[in-house]
């Protein structure tokens, strides 16, 4: 004769189950899970210049509070500026804020992981920009972005642009930002 598991033996089987699983710390997902969210939201969504406010919405959950702040920052700078001038001169910020060409990447050629220290993680993101159908791309580059995990989760801190070019945009784009915050400051800061 078979013998079926009683109904208070499964319930008590499933009890088991479900207190064992709350126990477990839920496991934090990889820094990179975030940079590719992140890629897909330059490829996709981003179009040039300081992100505008739908854009640093979406931008919102992957950033450290620090890199969110510095993005508020420099667009209350840069509303400050268009009201001063009047709408007559041009955006603090202009071109691409997230790589060293101002006119954006094309492609992400390949991503290796950088340095890693404890709650830091970097990763060295190979750009390219190409013309559209031609068979090699113009520029080739390699820029930076800084992880930091809060809370269990990895967030983006900061870009550092590595382009090698005269008027490529270099260095970090945290400090970058809270120039142009600087520029325009708004009452009370």
């Amino acid at each position: 004769m078979k013998s079926t598991p009683s109904i208070a033996g499964v319930a008590l089987a499933c009890l088991l189950l479900g207190l064992v699983s709350c126990t477990t710390a839920p496991r934090t997902a990889a820094p990179r899970v975030t940079v590719d969210r992140f890629l897909d939201f330059y490829f996709h969504q981003y179009g040039s210049g300081l992100p505008d406010a739908a854009e640093r919405a979406a931008l919102r959950p992957l950033l450290t509070d620090g890199l969110n702040e510095a993005f508020e920052r420099a667009a209350v700078a840069e509303r400050c500026a268009k009201e001063k001038s009047q709408g007559q001169e041009p955006p603090l910020v202009q071109g691409d804020v997230f790589s060293s060409l101002f006119e954006k990447a094309t492609a992400v050629v390949s991503i290796d992981e950088g340095v890693a220290d404890g709650q830091r993680q970097t990763y060295r993101l190979h750009f390219e920009w190409r013309e559209p159908g031609a068979a090699e791309p113009s520029v080739r580059w390699t820029d930076e972005v800084a992880l930091q995990e809060v809370d269990g989760h990895w967030l983006i801190d900061d870009f550092v642009h590595g382009g090698d070019w005269q008027f490529a945009v270099r260095g970090s784009m945290r400090a970058m930002l809270l120039h142009v915050a600087e520029l325009c400051p708004s009452p009370g800061r």
